[in-house]
């Protein structure tokens, strides 16, 4: 069965080893099985976080509708647009990041179909798992290996990135970069369909 690294050295030709210092992760689970444990916490069905779900795709589904048939004026219909993307983002970080981590329910259904909700954004889940849940968190903020802190030349994520002086304007500028990831992941998801790989290092 191929592990993370097994999938990122095939697809790279690169290798990355990790040690086997593993006691800290044993104990972190152990403590962290035990406190939910002693105070009767399931570990994914939680009603608060249903509550969460309907409030973030009740807010995307008012917004869109808003945009779609209210015939607003112009600056009206700019700051529905802004609404919206606060409820896309929303969608995406409490809703789909976590279905697609298995974090709703014990039933492998349930949280596929609540995983969709990255389809409604108009990315795709299996690209996301594969982006976020091997290359994000199996190499987080490895240079050329974490996906996350690919940006293309236009910031600096990790001191082993080499230096520009552009960078020093970084934190002013960081906001109108990201507000292109939705372009970023949309474009990676047609990269990987039609060629093969979203990047050098990733395939």
């Amino acid at each position: 069965m191929s592990t993370p690294a097994n999938i990122l050295e095939k697809s790279s030709g690169r290798s990355l080893r990790f040690t086997k210092q593993h006691g800290f992760r044993k104990t972190l689970n152990k403590r962290v099985n035990a406190y939910l444990r002693d105070n009767h916490i399931p570990e994914r069905i939680c009603r608060l976080m249903y509550v969460k779900t309907a409030v973030a795709l009740a807010w995307w589904l008012a917004a869109y509708l808003l945009l779609l048939l209210g015939h607003f004026p112009p600056l009206v219909t700019l700051v529905l647009c802004f609404v919206w993307a606060m409820a896309i983002a929303s969608v995406g970080f409490n809703v789909m990041h976590d279905a697609n981590h298995g974090g709703y329910s014990d039933h492998p259904l349930l949280t596929r179909l609540i995983s969709l909700s990255a389809e409604m954004l108009g990315m795709s889940g299996f690209r996301w798992r594969t982006k976020h849940n091997v290359w994000h968190h199996t190499y987080t903020n490895i240079a050329g290996f974490d996906d996350d802190v690919e940006t293309y030349g236009t910031m600096r994520l990790t001191p082993r990135a080499p230096w520009k002086p552009l960078y020093k304007l970084q934190a002013w500028y960081f906001p109108v970069v990201y507000s292109m990831i939705g372009f970023d992941f949309i474009a990676r998801d047609f990269m990987m369909a039609l060629v093969g790989k979203s990047d050098a290092n990733h395939v």
